[in-house]
């Protein structure tokens, strides 16, 4: 069984460290996921314009968010993903945020919550781990997360 833990922060500032925090603590690249809603063109809080990776966390997890790459929902708009939760968001169709993490296991007032989170500007992080490095992981995020959960899978 795999534990996921969902963080989420209130900047790209605060997630770049919670993603360097991990990595240095053994978290491989590909349990690592993130999700954001897209800005402007401040590339000071959007680390992908025009399709190229820059800056923030970007540049914290070179290797897992080198592909990067925006997703336009329906009813939402543009959003950044990154990782297993960007290839769930994608198999999941239309259904949105929400209807994406519910495809990953989440139960639909988390999903919409969070989603609703993102719309407003969270950057959610997560992260799936063997429940012996749970508890480790959840204290590493937790540092700077508005929240953090964890649950099996």
């Amino acid at each position: 069984m795999t534990t996921v833990i969902s963080a989420l922060y209130p900047s790209h500032a605060a997630a770049e460290e919670a993603v360097d925090r991990i990595r240095q603590a053994g978290v491989q690249e590909e349990a690592i996921s993130a999700l954001w809603r897209k800005a402007g063109t401040d590339a000071s809080e959007d680390p992908v314009r025009d399709g190229a990776p820059v800056g923030a966390l970007a540049g914290a997890a070179a290797g897992l968010f080198a592909g990067v790459g925006a997703i336009v929902i329906p009813g939402f708009g543009p959003v950044v993903a990154a990782g297993w939760l960007a290839s769930t968001l994608l198999g999941a169709g239309l259904g949105g945020i929400a209807g994406g993490l519910v495809a990953a296991g989440w139960a639909e007032s988390d999903a919409t919550r969070y989603a609703r989170l993102v719309q407003d500007g969270g950057r959610l992080l997560v992260v799936r781990v063997e429940p012996a490095d749970s508890e480790r992981v959840l204290d590493l995020l937790d540092q700077d997360a508005m929240e953090v959960h964890a649950r099996p899978l």
